[in-house]
């Protein structure tokens, strides 16, 4: 089936709202490309993996842009925005993985690419020599290169802020604030602050109405817990979340819970739990809150 090319025919740039229809019609985002890391030579590799590094680091310069958070480290592989950007980038980088691994095709568009833009180039290249008191004829083939480097690397950013545009990633974060879900953010990374800051909003600890007792304060004050209003007007017994959140924690997590209200520091509970370092005891009680997060979401549901 021949491509459809009619975006690509029209004799000036097509305006945002004219790609978004097309692509509506067109989407591409579940087209793979045929390029097979596994397959590929060292060579293909190292120009996969460097253009895969300029592809992140531009989309999420862009995704910021929009309000996005900037990266999309701490969010899960089935955050919608990090699905998109994954088949985006397999598309687009093996794709160009493919090209460059062709070299009558590369050459072809390297030179398409010089022939369109080298009035540009020129300029670019007369303002940076004039910058350091040269001709342009004097500048080196590594100042030459940076030009050409920074030309690319403008039009990507153009180019991905076009593609985020089309493929509605602003609306997507505007539909994603406030709707987000404790699924969505990624486990492995420790201090994932995206989840830090949404597990701040959604148990209220940041509302004028009442305080949130963390982890910690009912260690703290594990007699002196009485309620917490919610903004609904709901009230949490607290009493009773911290009694089912200690029927499900091990023997080693009471001791920690003990004596970290007894006032003993993180490694003082290490070496009476016979760990080297208090980096264990941090993991463990990372874990305990993940458990009595789960007990408190049951609660307030």
């Amino acid at each position: 089936m021949a491509k459809d090319t009619s975006l690509l025919n029209k004799k000036k740039v097509p305006t945002v709202e004219e790609m978004k229809r097309f692509f509506q019609s067109h989407d591409f985002t579940t087209e793979v490309s045929s390029f097979d890391p596994d397959k590929a030579d060292e060579s293909a590799l190292r120009f996969y993996g460097t253009a895969q590094q300029h592809f992140r680091k531009t989309w999420n310069e862009q995704m910021k842009s929009f309000g996005g958070s900037g990266s999309m480290l701490n969010m899960s592989h089935n955050d919608p925005l990090r699905v998109l950007e994954n088949a985006d980038e397999q598309l687009i980088i093996g794709t160009a993985a493919q090209i460059a691994s062709d070299e009558e095709l590369y050459e072809s568009i390297m030179d398409s690419f010089f022939e369109s833009f080298k009035v540009t180039i020129f300029k670019m290249a007369r303002a940076y020599a004039k910058s350091r008191d040269k001709r342009v004829d004097d500048l080196s083939e590594e100042e030459v290169g940076i030009i050409v480097d920074t030309l690319a690397d403008g039009l990507l950013s153009q180019m991905m802020g076009y593609l985020q545009q089309v493929q509605s990633v602003p609306e997507i974060l505007d539909a994603l604030q406030g709707n987000r879900v404790f699924e969505d953010f990624n486990e492995s990374v420790l201090e994932n602050h995206d989840k830090i800051d949404f597990e701040r909003q959604w148990y209220h600890l940041r509302t004028k109405v009442g305080e949130m007792l963390s982890l910690e304060e009912l260690c703290e004050q594990p007699g002196g817990i009485d309620a917490y209003i919610t903004p609904e007007g709901d009230e949490i017994d607290f009493r009773d979340v911290f009694a089912a959140f200690y029927q499900i924690i091990d023997d080693s997590e009471r001791t920690i819970i003990r004596e970290f209200a007894a006032g003993k520091t993180y490694q003082e509970i290490a070496e009476d739990l016979g760990y080297k370092t208090h980096s264990a005891i941090s993991k463990k009680i990372a874990k305990m809150k993940d458990k009595y997060h789960a007990v408190l979401q049951d609660y307030y549901n």
